[in-house]
């Protein structure tokens, strides 16, 4: 996404394949749970992508990005990708529209749609910066013909295509990086001074 963003129709063969397999992971799930269900995994691609650039955890369990630790939300993981630089904030906006699609969705009582019009807006939303053009209609169209229960709406169409280019996006950015490396790494004895030795 942003000003070196690719369309998804130019990853090629493979990674149209995945698409593919990720929508097929949900196609039979009604609205709410595909969104909920969505969300969860790209919240769990940012875990990932931030423990594969942080320095490790010193504990069994991450004081920092564990459930109901101080990077243990959703939205302090996304918070915490863009200012770290890991993803820009195209990436970020998106994924905040995420989360506010499943955080309505969470808070519905009834199963919800994603043709109703706060919902549907907010696909738009997400699908706008990727300015889609005749190939990528065609692209979409690949996804459409997928063999469901019944026939997906547009809506529905839309947020799974958004879905698949969030998952590839994030699985993209896990493999390209790099554990964080500083300039200068605080330390409590001078790095030219070794504790005592032991009498």
């Amino acid at each position: 996404m942003g000003e070196n963003s690719q369309d998804f129709t130019s990853l090629g063969k493979d990674v149209v394949s995945r698409l593919a397999s990720f929508f097929r992971e949900y196609v039979h799930e009604s609205d709410r749970a595909c969104v909920i269900l969505c969300a969860a995994k790209m919240d769990y691609l940012l875990v990932q992508i931030l423990t594969r650039f942080l320095l490790p955890s010193t504990s069994k369990d991450d004081e920092l990005l564990d459930s109901e630790k101080a990077l243990g939300s959703f939205s302090s993981h996304i918070l915490a990708c863009y200012r770290l630089g890991l993803i820009d904030a195209d990436l970020m906006r998106a994924l905040n529209l995420l989360r506010r699609l499943r955080n309505s969705f969470a808070h519905e009582t009834s199963s919800g749609s994603l043709d109703a019009a706060p919902h549907r807006d907010r696909i738009r939303e997400m699908l706008a910066p990727l300015n889609f053009d005749n190939e990528s209609e065609k692209s979409k169209k690949l996804f459409q013909n997928i063999k469901r229960s019944k026939p997906a709406t547009e809506a529905r169409v839309s947020f799974e295509t958004m879905m698949a280019v969030l998952s590839v996006r994030l699985e993209r950015t896990y493999h390209e990086t790099r554990r964080v490396a500083t300039a200068y790494t605080g330390t409590l004895l001078p790095k030219t001074r070794k504790p005592d030795s032991p009498s």
